[in-house]
């Protein structure tokens, strides 16, 4: 079977650090990467994640700016036509069509603002996820591109295999149906990508907990993400360090 896995870049984004751990960082800003994922396995193409809505690639550095915010808003995003899920797609001679199946991470408008592109296919998460998302509450409001029209979501309870070696792991806490990803490829071993459950590998070597919706569960998952790291020996991506995710494999590069 030959599985290729590889690592997306939808951009970038300037943000308050406070954005990442609440009540540190007062004044600072850090860099994010917007990080996609796209597997090649047993015929099927699956996409975790889909970055930024498109309006966050048009140049415009107060496009997440909340009305009278001031200057710096609380994000900036960057990046042009070429980083948007659609454009990322492409340099592996792709299109959105190609896709048979999207897997949100969570629904927080950098995980999910391409859905719209992939309305000919399933997209899955936790129900938990998807019944917040349809609360009246910030981050799901509909600019985020979760509620474009014609999506056809599909829930799951719980861990999730999607194909021999590919696991969905539930990892609540940043939101309430936040999931991760193990997966053991047959030459690179190992992956655990954990999505916004660690933001970085700071926070993952101090097991110090990054913004959460509910700090509790953030540490349960944290606590298992660990253990499944220390009993599989995975290599931890984590959801949104510059450093470590400038070191990995990238396009035309990818892991199998």
């Amino acid at each position: 079977m030959d599985t290729r896995f590889f690592l997306l870049t939808c951009g970038t984004a300037d943000q308050d650090q406070r954005t990442l751990t609440p009540g540190r960082g007062a004044g600072a800003r850090v860099r994010v990467p917007i990080p996609a994922y796209l597997l090649q396995t047993d015929g099927r193409t699956i996409l975790f994640d889909t970055g930024m809505p498109d309006y966050c690639y048009t140049g415009d550095k107060r496009a997440l700016a909340h009305e009278g915010e001031p200057d710096p808003p609380w994000a900036i995003p960057y990046g042009g036509a070429a980083d948007t899920i659609a454009g990322q797609l492409a340099t592996l001679g792709l299109r959105p069509a190609d896709v048979d199946l999207v897997v949100n991470s969570h629904l927080h408008l950098d995980h999910c603002g391409g859905n719209r592109q992939f309305a000919h296919c399933p997209l899955l998460l936790q129900a938990a996820e998807f019944a917040a998302a349809r609360a009246p509450v910030f981050p799901y409001q509909d600019f985020t591109g979760w509620h474009a029209p014609g999506l056809r979501y599909q829930t799951i309870e719980g861990d999730h295999t999607l194909a021999p070696g590919v696991e969905l792991l539930t990892t609540p806490g940043h939101t309430p149906g936040h999931q991760s990803l193990l997966l053991r490829l047959p030459t690179s071993g190992v992956l655990l990508c954990t999505f916004d459950a660690i933001y970085t590998r700071a926070l993952w070597e101090a097991d110090e907990l990054g913004a959460a919706a509910d700090p509790t569960s953030a540490r349960a998952s944290m606590d298992r993400l660990r253990a499944v790291a220390a009993q599989t020996g995975a290599q931890v991506v984590c959801g949104h360090d510059l450093e470590q995710w400038a070191a990995l494999r990238h396009p035309p590069a990818y892991y199998d």
